[in-house]
């Protein structure tokens, strides 16, 4: 009888795991299958070496960009429409990186906890796009451009 259950338990106990990692794998796909098509559409105008940061950024229209390094060792931002026309390629350093916009929204508005930081196109116009919970626990949302560091937009208490 003690047998009988042990089996029933672990046969339960693989088909949850089973479930678990199937459901994790099918919701990465899609951010896999944006992540190799942006790749591709990048590669046909810059020699990109190495891809550090991906990210997929939905405001009016979905971007996506990619951080890396060029075959010449060029630290570069592609930024590329859905549609992969366009692509708009600026050196890193024209711009303020991830740890300079975390810290500008930590040391000026001092979240609660940040949520999320992205980086794509609005308008043409690179921008920083950070969500952070309040302590209220309702959402802020700060738009800062790319090249000059400074706060576009703020929408509070979502």
């Amino acid at each position: 009888m003690y047998k009988k259950i042990m089996i029933a338990l672990i046969a339960l106990l693989v088909i949850i795991i089973s479930g678990s990692v199937l459901i994790f794998v099918k919701s990465v796909q899609p951010h896999q299958q944006a992540e190799k098509q942006a790749l591709a559409f990048a590669k046909k105008y810059i020699d990109l070496e190495t891809v550090d940061e991906f990210y997929w950024f939905n405001r009016k229209e979905t971007n996506f960009s990619l951080v890396g390094t060029t075959e010449k060792g060029s630290e570069i931002v592609a930024f590329i429409p859905e549609s992969g026309d366009k692509i708009k390629v600026m050196k890193q350093k024209e711009g303020i990186n991830y740890d300079q916009v975390i810290s500008l929204i930590e040391k000026d508005y001092q979240p609660n906890k940040i949520l999320r930081v992205n980086l794509g196109m609005i308008d043409d116009i690179p921008q920083w796009e950070v969500v952070v919970q309040n302590e209220d626990e309702t959402l802020t949302y700060y738009l800062i451009g790319f090249e000059s560091g400074k706060i576009i937009s703020v929408i509070e208490n979502v």
